[in-house]
Order: structure tokens, then sequence, then C-alpha cells
């Protein structure tokens, strides 16, 4: 996958229909998730994300390059991949993906 300005994964496709551009699904290897921990910020240092997410470090800036960047958007946690090691990480443990449609508003 390519970096975009909005490169983020969520866990809820209906959620991610409310925004423009193209909707894949991806399959990733067991574990992606906690690589992605070791090496995330809590977007705000929100205290939710901390206790869902303990070895997350605080909200660091510029974090595009290094972190993924777990962030709380209506009740549920989304990654921000950025453009660097975690959307390398991202793209290293993906299985299997499907184009599910393009979104114009």
């Amino acid at each position: 996958m390519w970096a975009t300005g909005e490169t983020t994964t969520s866990p809820n496709m209906a959620f991610s229909e409310g925004y423009e551009g193209i909707l894949v699904q991806f399959k990733v290897k067991r574990g992606t998730i906690e690589k992605l921990e070791n090496i995330g910020i809590a977007s705000g240092n929100h205290p939710d994300i901390l206790e869902l997410h303990a070895t997350l470090k605080k909200d660091i800036s510029p974090w595009n390059e290094k972190y993924a960047r777990f962030k709380l958007e209506k009740g549920q946690v989304n990654i921000a991949l950025g453009k660097g090691e975690a959307l390398k990480i991202f793209n290293d443990n993906i299985l299997e993906f499907r184009f599910v449609k393009e979104i114009k508003n």
C-alpha cells in the first residue's frame, strides 16, 4: 500500500465508508497489531487508548515517519500508518487484500 495523507486502518468497514477514497479490505498476519503497538503512540495521550493499548508511547510530533498513531474516533481505535516504519510493518504483514469500492462524496 502507498502512503497518502490519510493512510489509516479501521476495524470497522462502516466507519471507513464515511471517507472519500479507495476502500480496501486487508487480511494481515497474526501479531501485526502487536508489532504496530511496539512503535505506537497514543493520539492526544487519550486515556482510553492507553488503557486498551498500555504499551503505547505518549503522543509525539512529527510521528508519521517512525510511529503508528493509535487514534480514538467515534468510540473505536483506528491506526494511522503514516509514511514510514508503521506502513512498512503493515505492508510486510499483508496476507491478502481485496478492493471493496471507491467512495466519492
